[in-house]
């Protein structure tokens, strides 16, 4: 799995080891490429600059494929340790990477919306369930 297009392109992501099977927590499927070249094609231009929201983050390669493409924010979700230090280790790609900002949260999707921080009081222009 990689990222298609942008800053990052071609950088090759870390998948979590997440056990299938298990009823607390379902396997992580990473989303073909060529649905995330469909996906990002629909958006188009609205990616630029945009605060995404990520749930069901996984590798977190759909928001890294935004910030990639020109999102300003992103943020991560996921409920399973292993998904979140896949994330981390995947957003390494941007450590040197000005104006890209995001934060990773450690968290079920439906606990997170019920709070729901959203960077700089604004709203989230794109929010991805994968």
């Amino acid at each position: 799995m990689r990222v298609i297009a942008g800053i990052a392109k071609g950088r090759r992501l870390v998948l979590p080891d997440i056990k299938a099977g298990t009823s607390s927590m379902p396997s992580t499927r990473p989303t073909a490429d060529n649905v995330k070249e469909a996906m990002f094609s629909i958006l188009g231009e609205r990616v630029r600059g945009a605060t995404v929201l990520d749930l069901f983050a996984g590798s977190g390669a759909l928001g890294i494929e935004a910030l990639s493409r020109g999102a300003a924010h992103c943020t991560f979700v996921d409920g399973s340790p292993d998904a979140v230090r896949a994330i981390y280790e995947n957003l390494r790609v941007f450590d040197k990477t000005e104006n890209v900002t995001y934060d990773v949260h450690k968290a079920y999707a439906q606990k997170f919306l019920k709070k729901c921080p959203v960077t700089g009081g604004g709203k989230y222009d794109i929010i991805i369930l994968d």
